[in-house]
């Protein structure tokens, strides 16, 4: 999975979301289950340089039969960052938001 960008509508969040490559699993962590997981950093839209939050959610299943598509992705990392979903617009990438800064700002 390419990296996930997306605008969380509800609370105006930028989260960046990656795949594990599965080198962060502790023991631990595969005698519970667990096989995969997914990475995520949490920006004010505002200043994009600095991460105001992030972790790791961990996977009972591997991300491709975890997840149909990216808004299923989405979705699970929104409710376990956030609490609850908060809506999404997909933006290709950091790049697309910064221009879209850049342009309100003019």
């Amino acid at each position: 999975m390419k990296d996930l960008v997306i605008y969380c509508i509800g609370n105006e969040k930028i989260i960046r979301i990656s795949e594990g490559d599965g080198c962060n699993l502790s023991q631990e962590d595969i005698n519970n289950g667990y096989v995969d997981y997914l990475y995520y950093d949490v920006f004010d839209p505002q200043d994009i340089q600095d991460v105001e939050d992030g972790g790791m959610i961990l996977l009972e299943k591997p991300i491709k039969e975890e997840f149909d598509c990216a808004g299923d992705v989405s979705r699970r990392v929104q409710e376990f960052a956030f609490l609850e979903y908060q809506g999404t617009y997909f933006l290709s990438g950091i790049d697309e938001w910064q221009e879209y800064v850049r342009k309100k700002e003019n």
